[in-house]
């Protein structure tokens, strides 16, 4: 981790958080992907950062969720945040990895509709960068907009497909 801070302390300071065990592996991982020493930076910086949070609210290391990186961004919504959720939802998978803690599994009974919009928020969230409010904004006019042209039938990708293909020949 020394290599991607000029002031040798930062390490040390990161380090003694309560997630400080993990930032090691995590900036191996950030490089075998390829990100830049800048950004790796910033990285470790933001998980530190979310480490602090959770510490606030007495959340202990095993009890970390994607519901947790979710409700961290809604309180600090910023637009030079973009790469932030991402960067925390790949923190709390390698803790996942490793066995710290434990993800959710998506519920079976889930509806169609709730999948496909929550893969839009995920998609608005890494791709395009939006913020939380924003990307609540969008999902909530893609759920109405489901809701409206699906009302009756049961929606498939099959349906949605023939829908959109005979609006364009329209």
């Amino acid at each position: 981790m020394e290599r991607f801070f000029t002031d040798k302390r930062a390490p040390l300071r990161m380090r003694g958080c309560f997630l400080g065990g993990f930032l090691d592996l995590f900036a191996v991982r950030l490089v075998e992907v390829g990100y830049a020493r800048q950004t790796i930076r910033r990285q470790l910086q933001s998980v530190v950062r979310f480490a602090h949070w959770l510490q606030t609210r007495d959340i202990t290391v095993h009890e970390i969720s994607l519901e947790h990186v979710k409700e961290y961004m809604e309180q600090r919504c910023q637009r030079s945040d973009k790469g932030v959720p991402f960067t925390l939802e790949r923190f709390v998978r390698l803790l996942a990895e490793q066995g710290v803690v434990q993800l959710k599994s998506r519920c079976e009974s889930r509806n169609p509709a709730a999948e496909l919009v929550e893969s839009y928020a995920g998609y608005l969230s890494r791709e395009r960068g939006l913020c939380p409010s924003t990307i609540r904004n969008y999902t909530e006019y893609a759920r109405s907009f489901l809701k409206f042209k699906f009302a009756n039938n049961e929606l498939t990708l099959a349906v949605l497909m023939e829908s959109t293909q005979s609006r364009g020949r329209q």
